[in-house]
């Protein structure tokens, strides 16, 4: 391995070590900002502030929704309710299934590639340090 390329993973390395300690001060900050303020809404946001300072706190709520029981509750709302609209259907690409199929039936996947927009992700890069 050349000179430069070690250089290169000890300054990963170094700045590594530096983020989970700037991590781990910002997390501390926050939670004495939220202790201080006394923070405990159950949704919702709140803004404290002064002299040129703020510093907005959330508190989001997720919600996941069981697709099986869903289907159940909505054929039993009558047609056209606005009831059914609540829940939006969400298509995700099965990526091991869309490659066997790309592989062992591309005249099939011409067609289905044509809802599906690709695009490459950030390159991983992992670290590993031996002792």
């Amino acid at each position: 391995m050349d000179a430069v390329l070690i250089g290169l993973i000890h300054a990963l390395a170094e700045s590594r070590v530096a983020e989970a300690e700037a991590k781990k001060a910002r997390v501390e900050a926050e939670e004495a900002i939220i202790r201080h303020t006394g923070f405990k809404k159950t949704e919702g946001q709140e803004t404290f502030g002064d002299k040129g300072f703020s510093v907005t706190l959330k508190q989001p709520i997720t919600s996941k929704v069981d697709p099986v029981a869903w289907r159940k509750i909505r054929h039993a709302l009558p047609a056209g309710d606005e009831a059914r609209k609540v829940m939006r259907e969400k298509y995700d690409l099965d990526t091991k299934k869309a490659r066997a199929l790309q592989k062992e039936r591309p005249e099939i996947w011409v067609k289905v590639s044509k809802c599906v927009t690709r695009k490459p992700g950030k390159v991983g890069v992992d670290l590993n340090i031996e002792e």
